[in-house]
């Protein structure tokens, strides 16, 4: 019923806030957002391995959770995405996006 998540690229990186995440795929969504200005994810684009760029329907939102580490804020989605959980990272600070397995 769809294609698989393929591998991604995970590095290390050191943010412009001077925080390091690790296994942190850039990723590029697009939302929906309801009348109370709640973010709903429905679509990714994701860098695979080959360099090319894939889409993925958000197929559900599990969980939503609105977390600080080390004083930045950001919201974690737990997602169903092409049959696989992962973690879909939107970073308030900075405005982007970032997927975790």
């Amino acid at each position: 019923a769809g294609k698989a998540l393929k591998q991604y690229k995970s590095f290390t990186r050191k943010t412009g806030s001077g925080i390091l995440f690790q296994n942190d795929v850039p990723a590029a969504v697009l939302c929906w957002y309801k009348a109370n200005g709640d973010m709903v994810p429905k679509i990714i684009k994701i860098q695979a391995e080959g360099e090319e760029v894939i889409s993925y329907p958000v197929d559900q939102i599990l969980r939503r959770e609105d977390k600080y580490q080390f004083g930045a804020r950001h919201l974690d989605f737990t997602c169903h995405i092409a049959g696989q959980t992962v973690h879909l990272i939107y970073y308030v600070q900075e405005h982007r996006w970032g997927i975790r397995k």
